[in-house]
């Protein structure tokens, strides 16, 4: 995870990781969230926001919920 880049430029242009899937995909509003007020995207794929999906690096507090269900 804290060896493979964040960025990566490809034949189709810059390509980003998202931080809860580890996938690469195009670093444009198609795929990730524009951060209101800075220059860059969010760290999660739309895909990820949209399902609540957070990975590994998941915050512990939602782990012990989800353990309680």
């Amino acid at each position: 995870m804290f060896g493979r880049p964040r960025t990566i430029e490809t034949e189709i242009g810059t390509e980003m990781r998202c931080a809860a899937c580890l996938e690469y995909w195009p670093a444009d509003p198609e795929f990730f969230a524009p951060q209101p007020g800075h220059a860059r995207f969010s760290a999660r794929c739309l895909a990820c926001i949209r399902a609540g999906y957070w990975g590994t690096r998941q915050a512990p507090h939602f782990r012990a919920l989800a353990m309680d269900t």
